[in-house]
């Protein structure tokens, strides 16, 4: 009897969704032609493959892309052995206004939906990497307590808590925090970057991150900025090493 409601349920629910179907298609919220599903986070397939997946030769330590290099590890002009604190940092694709675009929706407008569509970009480059695999726990990079009351959502918490699900490892949520309400890096410098973000975090935990080898999780890399000075807390705490992974990476301006 139970299965029979359910199943009246949803024939009714379909028959109730197809009119609204044909007045509000869904669609790709990047071209606005193609159609695009609830699983695919509303980015059509073309759309999809336009993103410039960043699987290419990268600076070994911050993931810097560059043309004409070969697929061996090297290290950019920006990069020196004890320049990071973390170990590496690699992306999922290059930050293209498109992609900024769909990030900025997610962040500012609660566009969550996007979820599915960053999570695939995320599974075609770095998910399956050795060095992620060996990784324990994962750590989102935290908001300022009053950021995150302002947008109602810590964007990499949410991006990492779908990943965390179809891993075995830790989730670390909450072991670090923001302190310090750092003004926007967007117009800043890279070396001004590194100035406003040094004091920035302090752990809450520091046996919940000792000896462990740390994911340490965003949405954008620029600068590595907020990535080292996470990082460096993390190292202090006791933990074991520390790599960076993130959807997107920002190619910031020389000058």
């Amino acid at each position: 009897m139970l299965f029979n409601r359910q199943s009246m349920a949803r024939r009714l629910l379909s028959k109730l969704q197809s009119p609204l179907c044909l007045l509000f298609p869904e669609v790709c919220h990047l071209c606005g032609i193609q159609v695009a599903e609830p699983c695919d986070g509303y980015i059509c397939r073309l759309c999809a493959v336009s993103m410039r997946r960043l699987v290419g030769p990268v600076c070994r330590i911050c993931g810097l892309p560059e043309e004409g290099r070969s697929m061996r590890g090297f290290l950019c002009p920006d990069c020196h052995p004890d320049r990071f604190a973390f170990a590496s940092a690699r992306s999922a694709v290059e930050a293209t206004p498109s992609m900024l675009g769909l990030i900025h929706r997610f962040k500012y407008h609660g566009a969550t939906w996007l979820v599915p569509f960053f999570h695939r970009l995320i599974h075609e480059t770095w998910w399956f990497e050795p060095e992620v695999l060996a990784c324990d726990g994962i750590l989102p990079v935290p908001l300022h307590a009053k950021r995150q009351r302002e947008r109602g959502f810590n964007q990499s918490a949410v991006l990492g808590r779908g990943l965390i699900n179809q891993r075995s490892v830790d989730w670390l949520d909450g072991v670090m925090k923001r302190i310090a309400p750092t003004t926007s890096q967007t117009m800043l410098s890279r070396e001004l970057r590194f100035v406003n973000m040094k004091r920035a975090f302090e752990v809450c935990s520091a046996s919940a991150l000792k000896g462990r080898r740390l994911l340490l999780l965003d949405d954008v890399l620029t600068s590595g900025a907020t990535a080292e000075a996470c990082a460096r807390e993390c190292l202090r705490a006791g933990a074991r090493s520390v790599i960076v992974r993130t959807l997107a990476r920002g190619l910031l301006q020389k000058g």
